[in-house]
């Protein structure tokens, strides 16, 4: 038999079990003393809760318990959909404005080449992939890349 989970031994403990699962956790404690441990645990925690006095629990504790978490959960809907909506789309919104500031700084005007497209090759250190030099490894993905194309 594997390990008794914790829910099962506490049940044992407690008395809450039928006797052929109470006889087959009794047999199993005789081997195991991982779970004879737990259990003496679990037998220590009852005590100890048992000697307790005047600790009564509320008899509506469990009912205002439920009430305030289903209120909770109806004052919260607003925040649970509309701020991974807004999320969204601010996203979009970025990407689409990313978009058309990208066209309109790197555009060029038909087709020609503006000094500004120089300076900025100059500061970046790029350049078009036709003006690598020869032997280069641009030059050899150069190759690579215009094969595919034709």
């Amino acid at each position: 038999m594997a390990c008794i989970d914790g829910k099962k031994l506490s049940a044992y403990v407690d008395g809450e079990l039928s006797e052929e699962d109470a006889a087959a956790i009794g047999e199993h404690l005789t081997h195991c003393g991982a779970c004879r441990e737990e259990l003496s645990r679990l037998e220590f925690v009852s005590e100890a809760l048992e000697s307790l006095e005047g600790a009564e629990p509320d008899p509506y504790f469990a009912r205002r318990l439920k009430r305030l978490a289903a209120e909770g959960r109806r004052r919260n809907w607003p925040g649970r959909v509309l701020v991974p909506a807004a999320a969204a789309a601010a996203a979009a919104l970025s990407l689409v404005a990313g978009s058309f500031l990208g066209r309109a700084l790197y555009a060029e005007p038909n087709g020609a080449s503006s000094p500004a497209n120089g300076d900025l090759v100059e500061y970046l250190g790029v350049a078009p992939v036709e003006d690598f030099p020869d032997g280069s490894l641009g030059e050899a993905w150069g190759d690579v890349w215009t094969e595919g194309d034709s």
